[in-house]
């Protein structure tokens, strides 16, 4: 047997394999802070305040924008594809992903009906959950209450776009 070159192909393979983990992480956080962006950004910023404004006035069905579901749909997706680092996205968005999920749960429910496909928006349903389980588990908390809903969709509707 060839001990070092098997030592120096060891090595390589350790070398590549910390690299490419290293890589991986780097590219969660890039796309963790794009999320970041997005959610905070001007399009979805109004589409937070028209989403919240439409539930409030009990807006028609057919009249419902989903940026906003689409966007918790997209991150429970990359979540689930384990793309996210499930901690990170809980404290950042965790807050707001459980609130707008109970705001909109109805609204889905009656849209998953209406289109027959029980699977639409099925990983922002998950994300909630996950959401719900750390927070009843580590902080006690309860499904946000129907008053609490109220004020956090007005809350929505007083957003203002921020200055880059």
């Amino acid at each position: 047997m060839d001990w070092p070159a098997i030592a120096v192909a060891a090595g390589t393979w350790v070398g590549v394999c910390v690299t490419v983990g290293m890589v991986k992480k780097q590219l969660r956080v890039e796309l963790y802070l794009k999320l970041v962006e997005r959610f905070d950004g001007g399009s979805t910023v109004s589409a937070r305040k028209k989403l919240a404004l439409q539930l409030l006035n009990n807006t028609q069905h057919e009249e419902i924008q989903e940026e906003v579901m689409n966007l918790f749909e997209d991150m429970g997706m990359l979540l689930r594809r384990r793309y996210l680092d499930c901690e990170m996205v809980r404290d950042t968005f965790g807050y707001y992903g459980r609130r707008w999920w109970t705001a909109c749960k109805d609204y889905v429910a009656e849209e998953r009906s209406r289109r027959g496909d029980p699977t639409l928006f099925t990983d922002f349903e998950e994300l909630a959950r996950r959401i719900s389980r750390r927070e009843s588990k580590e902080l006690r908390s309860t499904e946000p209450q129907p008053s609490e809903i109220k004020a956090f969709l007005e809350d929505e509707t007083r957003l203002t776009q921020r200055n880059p």
